[in-house]
C-alpha cells in the first residue's frame, strides 16, 4: 500500500491558462511522476480556462483581506473575550516549538493532495509534439519560477522569487515565531499558531515546487532538446 502511494508521487506543472507573460491559453497541464520519470498530459477546455481566469481574478480582489492592518485588529478583538494568558514554552515545552512545524507540514501535504485531486478531474490527452512540450515547460517555468509577473521590474532570472523567499524565511517567519512565543490568551495563541503554521508550510512548498521542480524542469527540457535534435538530424 505504502509503495503504491510512493509510486504515485508527482509534480504538478502549471496550467497554461493564458494568464501571464507568453502563456497562450492552450489549457495544457503536465504531471511528472518522480520515481518512474513518466509524464502525463491533461488539457482544459475553453470554458474551464475561463473559469480558472475568473477564480484567479476573484482571489486577486480578496488579497486586501491579508493586510496586517485588518488581521491584527480582528485578532485583538477576538482575544479580548479571553483573560487567561499562557506562555507557550512554559505550557508545552519543546513541543511548543515543534507544533507549528508539524502543523505546517500537515498543511503542505493536505494542500498538495487537494491540488492533485483537482488535477485528476482534468481530461487526459495524448502527449503533444515535442516542440509543443518544450515550449510549454519553458514558458510555464519562466512565469512561475524564473521570473515574477508581480515584480516585472526585476529582470535578473530567479532574483525576484529568491528575494521573496529570503524575506519570508529570514524576516517574516522569525518575527512571527517571536510574536508566537509572547504571552497571550488561548484564543490569541491559537490564532498565532495557525498563522505561523501557514507560513512554515511555505518552506516545504518552496523546496518541492521551487527547487525540485526547477531541477526536474531542466532535466525534461534537456531530454526534449536531445530528442528534437536527433529528429532533425534524421530529416
Amino acid at each position: 500500500m505504502e509503495l503504491s502511494i510512493v509510486k504515485k508521487i508527482r509534480l504538478l506543472f502549471a496550467v497554461d491558462n493564458g494568464m501571464g507573460t507568453n502563456l497562450k491559453g492552450t489549457g495544457l497541464a503536465a504531471e511528472y511522476y518522480l520515481l518512474s520519470g513518466d509524464i502525463i498530459w491533461r488539457k482544459l477546455d475553453k470554458e474551464s480556462i475561463r473559469n480558472h481566469q475568473n477564480i484567479a481574478k476573484k482571489i486577486g480582489r480578496l488579497t486586501w483581506m491579508s493586510s496586517p492592518f485588518l488581521i491584527v485588529p480582528i485578532m485583538a478583538f477576538i482575544a479580548s473575550y479571553s483573560d487567561n494568558y499562557i506562555v507557550p514554552q512554559i505550557e508545552f515545552g519543546l513541543f511548543s516549538f515543534l507544533l507549528p512545524m508539524i502543523l505546517g507540514i500537515w498543511l503542505f501535504i493536505s494542500f498538495e493532495l487537494w491540488m492533485v485531486s483537482i488535477r485528476n478531474t482534468y481530461p487526459l490527452i495524448e502527449a503533444p509534439s515535442r516542440t509543443v512540450q518544450k515550449e510549454y515547460f519553458e514558458v510555464t517555468h519562466d512565469i512561475t519560477l524564473k521570473h515574477n509577473d508581480v515584480l516585472k521590474q526585476i529582470k535578473t532570472p530567479y532574483l525576484a522569487n529568491i528575494l521573496v523567499v529570503l524575506f519570508i524565511v529570514f524576516a517574516v517567519i522569525p518575527f512571527v515565531y517571536w510574536f508566537y512565543f509572547m504571552p497571550s490568551t488561548i484564543i490569541e495563541f491559537m490564532e498565532k499558531l495557525v498563522v505561523l503554521a501557514i507560513l512554515l508550510s511555505l518552506v516545504p512548498n518552496i523546496i518541492w515546487n521551487g527547487i525540485v521542480k526547477t531541477v526536474i524542469n531542466k532535466k525534461i527540457i534537456d531530454e526534449l532538446n536531445a530528442k528534437i535534435e536527433n529528429e532533425n538530424r534524421k530529416l
